[in-house]
């Protein structure tokens, strides 16, 4: 019993190893082109999962304001809204200037060289490809949705006017 007792342990100890073993014993009798797309799709699947969850929370907190401002028309409503407003824009544009764009810019380095081609076309990927597969379709649509509701949304607040007004009664009363 003490024997088995170790054994486990030994095995628990080390679950990770030995799942990561298994799954490249299972991966082994893919072909590497059904792997590596897969990979990509997964790593795909995963940062679109990632800015679905940022967007809805972005929305949320834009609808929050914007019920806000409609049901309490006062200054703090506002300066709410306009902090709401502030947050998602400088988190867009931090998420735009650190993230997106250096990241769009190593994958054009990568496509453009010898290696880009020969990844093209071992993985047979192309603007053609993607859009038979409805790939880059979905991602449009979802992407001009957001858009769309975050700008609806934030057009009925303003970004400068109630902290004018708030910095104007602050001083006013002193």
């Amino acid at each position: 019993m003490a024997r088995m007792t170790q054994l486990l342990s030994k095995i628990w100890k080390h679950r990770s190893s030995l799942l990561l073993l298994g799954r490249i014993a299972a991966e082994a009798w893919k072909t590497a082109k059904e792997v590596t797309r897969e990979y990509i799709r997964f790593l795909i699947r995963k940062k679109l999962k990632r800015q679905i969850a940022i967007i809805t929370l972005e929305i949320g907190l834009l609808g929050l304001a914007h019920a806000g401002v409609r049901s309490y028309p006062g200054l703090a409503a506002r300066l709410f809204a306009s902090a709401a407003l502030w947050a998602v824009t400088l988190y867009n544009l931090f998420d735009l200037l650190w993230f997106t764009i250096p990241e769009l810019r190593e994958v054009y380095r990568t496509l453009r060289g010898r290696v880009g081609y020969t990844l093209r076309y071992f993985l047979q990927i192309s603007v053609a490809t993607e859009l038979l597969e409805w790939n880059i379709l979905l991602l449009g649509v979802c992407f001009f949705l957001a858009f769309g509701s975050r700008t609806y949304l934030a057009a009925s607040f303003d970004y400068i006017a109630p902290w004018r007004e708030g910095l104007d009664l602050l001083l006013g009363n002193l």
